[in-house]
């Protein structure tokens, strides 16, 4: 049996083990959560599913550049999904990044606040992109004869694109 009056004597009876996802801090946040966002900081790797993008065929623009705002320093691991854009996302300015595992495409409702493109890439530097993708959907968008840029760089220095299609403008 052992002790279960006092746990300054012996801790033998008062140990329960609990999963992570039972432990709670004052927040209301679960041990898993933390554990899961301390290994995106020390990785340096920023997940979709960490910005609730799900790839649902929705528009999740907004998501897309909340994720994109802190790429500097970051790999952006997409988790190949298929990620619908009603307008365009942009980044400006950042270095030492990767977009990776997915694909940004454009709704097909999208003609008129594409402006012209689905992603922008301004004055990055020190940019990779591997496995990731960008399509205008052309074919589904109407009219399909408003042409976008599927991807647009300006002044941008030192990128490297592995497996990607970029499609459909």
């Amino acid at each position: 049996d052992g002790n279960v009056n006092d746990p300054n004597v012996d801790m033998t009876g008062w140990v329960k083990t609990n999963s992570a996802n039972q432990i709670f801090d004052e927040n209301g946040k679960n041990q898993q959560e933390i554990n899961d966002s301390l290994k995106v900081r020390l990785n340096n790797v920023l997940y979709a599913s960490d910005f609730k993008i799900t790839g649902n065929g929705s528009d999740e623009s907004d998501k897309v550049q909340q994720m994109l705002n802190v790429a500097t320093g970051k790999t952006l691991d997409f988790e190949n999904k298929i990620v619908w854009c009603g307008k365009q996302v942009q980044m400006v300015g950042k270095t030492k990044l990767s977009l990776q595992n997915g694909k940004l495409k454009a709704l097909a409702s999208s003609r008129t606040d594409i402006e012209n493109r689905v992603l922008f890439l301004n004055q990055c530097s020190d940019f990779t992109s591997v496995n990731f993708d960008a399509d205008g959907n052309r074919q589904e968008r109407t009219p399909d004869e408003k042409s976008i840029h599927t991807v647009t760089m300006r002044s941008c220095k030192n990128f490297i694109v592995i497996n990607a299609n970029w499609v459909n403008g």
